[in-house]
């Protein structure tokens, strides 16, 4: 991970784990790290122990379902391409089946109706 994404550990959030008051102090640092990175959302499954009212302003708390909807929307030919890449990726023959195998395991797996939806609809324009 540290060669594919050099930004993605983040240092120095210590002196702001415990300062938020979470349900879970367990997940303080992950709030801390998200303050020191800068980083306008965070993605969890784990919804009801990041509360709006602790996470500071200007940052969201998202679900993968609704981070993906969000992101696809902004350019669903981009998430396209980023699929197809994937796909072409797997060494495995036949590139649009495996596009449809992942847009099916989003769909089916991870919930993802919408960004799928959203994905299709720019194979057809």
């Amino acid at each position: 991970m540290r060669r594919e994404f050099a930004d993605a550990e983040v240092e120095g959030w210590e002196p702001l784990e415990g300062t938020f008051g979470l349900p879970d102090p367990d997940d303080e640092h992950v709030v801390a790290a998200a303050v020191i990175a800068g980083a306008g959302a965070i993605v969890t499954e784990n919804l009801k122990d990041f509360p709006a009212a602790k996470i500071p302003p200007g940052m969201q708390v998202l679900s993968a379902r609704e981070f993906a909807k969000n992101t696809v929307a902004l350019n669903p030919r981009h998430a396209l391409a980023a699929v197809q890449e994937i796909a072409s990726r797997s060494g495995r023959y036949g590139a649009a089946l495996i596009v449809e195998e992942i847009l099916d395991t989003l769909r089916d797996r991870y919930g993802m109706s919408e960004a799928v939806e959203m994905i299709v609809e720019a194979t057809s324009a």
